[in-house]
């Protein structure tokens, strides 16, 4: 199954990772109007996901028997602003 994952879509080189960076952008609006706006600048959208779960794992591993059970968004987990403590994140204000 991964060698035909790989051959139909082995996805981005290193160097093609390396180049390319993510662009987020969020929105929200609340029922009274008010709006807030945040956007940032991470690294490529495959090495994020391995930074970031990395660093997840390596957190439960530290704390494991601390934390309660259930289930817990990453947010959550790691706290709001964990992505703005990863390599190679900035905000764009």
């Amino acid at each position: 199954m991964k060698r035909k994952i790989e051959r139909t879509n082995p996805g981005p080189s290193d160097a093609r990772r390396e180049k390319t960076d993510t662009y987020v952008w969020g929105e929200v609006r609340n029922a009274a109007g008010r709006e807030e706006k945040l956007a940032l600048i991470t690294p490529n959208g495959y090495d994020l996901t391995v930074t970031a779960s990395l660093g997840i794992a390596e957190h439960l591993l530290q704390n494991s028997g601390r934390l309660a059970g259930g289930y817990f968004t990453p947010s959550l987990l790691m706290g709001a602003d964990y992505v703005l403590k990863l390599p190679g994140v900035r905000l764009v204000e």
